[in-house]
């Protein structure tokens, strides 16, 4: 934990920035809004571009943490300052910003548990589940006919044959 996770560049051209990454490092767009934009090295962090507001750092780097209330909490015990408590990033996680000890804008982030999938083992029981089901289905099939021979020896009787 605690590694840099991702990066952010902040522009007022994003599209000549995106191109520029994608072009010159091969970098893959994984996200593309009107305001934000993220490339996805091979190995590393992703990269967010987004629009620059004026007298803003144009990057920032964010670092995975588990707590991100706590780690603020110990930023403020540090005397630095809380630039944006901890909020929701919808479907994706959360984050904090905070400025270090050079006024170098930092972003934390905890992003949402991944869910797990099914393994294939389970879906295999599923398999076993239903060839089980099969199972009764073939029996009742046994039961019908051994009741289409029962009624047989019945009429057979009633008229006086035997069935053999």
């Amino acid at each position: 934990m605690h590694d840099v996770c991702h990066v952010e560049y902040m522009t007022q051209n994003m599209a000549r920035l995106v191109d520029f990454y994608r072009e010159v490092f091969g970098w893959k767009k994984t996200l593309d809004t009107p305001t934000y934009a993220i490339l996805s090295p091979k190995v590393g962090p992703g990269v967010g571009i987004g629009p620059a507001i004026e007298g803003q750092p144009r990057i920032t780097n964010y670092i995975l943490v588990k707590d991100i209330a706590a780690t603020l909490a110990c930023v403020r015990a540090h005397d630095l300052e809380v630039v944006q408590e901890k909020i929701e990033v919808p479907n994706m996680g959360w984050f904090g910003l905070f400025k270090d000890p050079d006024g170098n804008l930092i972003g934390l982030w905890t992003a949402l548990p991944r869910r797990r999938t099914a393994p294939k083992k389970t879906a295999k029981k599923g398999t076993k589940k239903a060839a089980k089901k099969a199972k009764p289905a073939k029996a009742a099939k046994k039961s019908a006919r051994g009741l289409k021979s029962a009624r047989g020896v019945d009429a057979a009787k009633k008229n006086g044959r035997s069935r053999r």
